[in-house]
């Protein structure tokens, strides 16, 4: 399923695609200190703050939330595919 990016929304250039992808490596590895992960979870809320003003001047829409945690085969991917595609 291909997703469309909202008009207007914020593409990350490429040094910051690999700064990001390695502070979420990071992340994963386990508990860090205060300080990371505040600024972790406000760069989190800014994302998501982000994305929801992006959604707001699309008009009436719905947003299916996923999963990482399986790949694009897996039957529960499949099923949720399915389910936004009907919705």
């Amino acid at each position: 399923m291909s997703v469309r990016e909202p008009e207007g929304a914020a593409t990350p250039i490429p040094a910051e695609k690999g700064r990001r992808r390695s502070q979420e490596l990071r992340y994963l590895e386990g508990p860090q200190n205060r300080g990371f992960e505040l600024r972790h979870a406000f760069r989190v809320m800014r994302e998501y703050v982000g994305a929801l003003r992006a959604l707001h001047f699309l008009g009436p829409c719905v947003t299916v939330f996923g999963s990482a945690r399986f790949d694009a085969a897996h039957p529960a991917c499949v099923m949720a595919e399915e389910s936004g595609r009907l919705l």
